[in-house]
């Protein structure tokens, strides 16, 4: 009897405004184990205080229901790392199969728990493999590069977009080479504008591996920069392509003001020539 009218004042709250008291009882409807607290849950998912989104997760993903897992899948691109683990957590419970494709995705987060819960959602969800390859550490771009698996393209192409340490963008660079095919170049050309040099060298010189033409404008852009490093990948790079309309440009390199890069130059017009 306590239970039922506790329930009924619960239930009463949730029918007022938006507020701290409609998220307590959404919260505390949930520790009941009501099903009719996963509507109310699921709007303060939208609620603008991440603690407040991930308590909201967690009470969801207790409870086990269906009707969260679109809601989920938002939150894999949620603004608060802890958010977005809990939301890998609580797919890998509702076991959906359908949400295999998003996880692996999350696989090139840059938050390493987010990386070690996705794992462990996909192994929940009958696909184990990635278990050898992510394992929460900044050599997963490398391991994924090794595993040859071609769901790792997504991965680590979103590693190379936005992890914020270059070793991993440069790692990640390094690892698309492996695969090949337009979403690694597609890839590899917009890292030739990464704010770090060094990443730009590894796409570069992934480019050149690749013998994509589509890379052959955005690399006789790089002969003109000013870090020797990045003229001196390009160079090569263009060599490897093989394209004849990189001629006049790598010619001129043979003047550049680094003799490395002078030499990657002649070495290129052997093979253009």
């Amino acid at each position: 009897m306590f239970k039922e009218v506790k329930t009924w004042f619960l239930l009463r709250k949730l029918r007022a405004p938006y507020g701290p008291e409609y998220v307590s009882a959404a919260l505390t409807l949930a520790g009941l184990h009501d099903k009719r607290a996963v509507e109310p849950l699921l709007e303060v998912l939208k609620d603008e205080h991440e603690h407040t989104r991930e308590a909201a997760a967690t009470a969801l993903c207790d409870l086990g229901d269906s009707r969260a897992v679109q809601p989920f899948i938002k939150l894999l691109e949620d603004k608060d790392s802890k958010v977005r683990a809990m939301a890998c957590r609580a797919l890998g419970k509702l076991g959906d199969r359908q949400v295999t494709h998003q996880l692996v995705v999350t696989l090139g987060d840059a938050d390493p728990d987010e990386r070690k819960a996705a794992v462990k959602a996909l192994s929940r969800l009958g696909d184990a493999d990635w278990q050898q390859w992510v394992q929460g550490t900044d050599e997963d771009c490398v391991r994924l590069g090794k595993s040859r698996n071609p769901r790792a393209v997504e991965p680590l192409t979103r590693a190379l977009k936005s992890d914020p340490k270059s070793g991993v963008r440069v790692a990640a660079a390094e690892a698309l080479v492996a695969f090949g095919g337009y979403p690694a170049v597609a890839a590899l050309l917009k890292a030739l504008n990464d704010e770090h040099s060094m990443v730009r060298r590894a796409a570069a010189r992934g480019l050149g591996k690749l013998r994509d033409k589509r890379a052959v404008e955005p690399l006789l852009k790089l002969l003109v920069q000013l870090d020797n490093d990045l003229r001196l990948a390009a160079a090569e790079a263009l060599g490897e392509l093989g394209d004849k309309s990189a001629v006049p440009a790598v010619t001129k390199a043979l003047k550049d003001k680094d003799p490395d890069v002078q030499r990657a130059a002649a070495a290129a017009l052997q093979k253009l020539k």
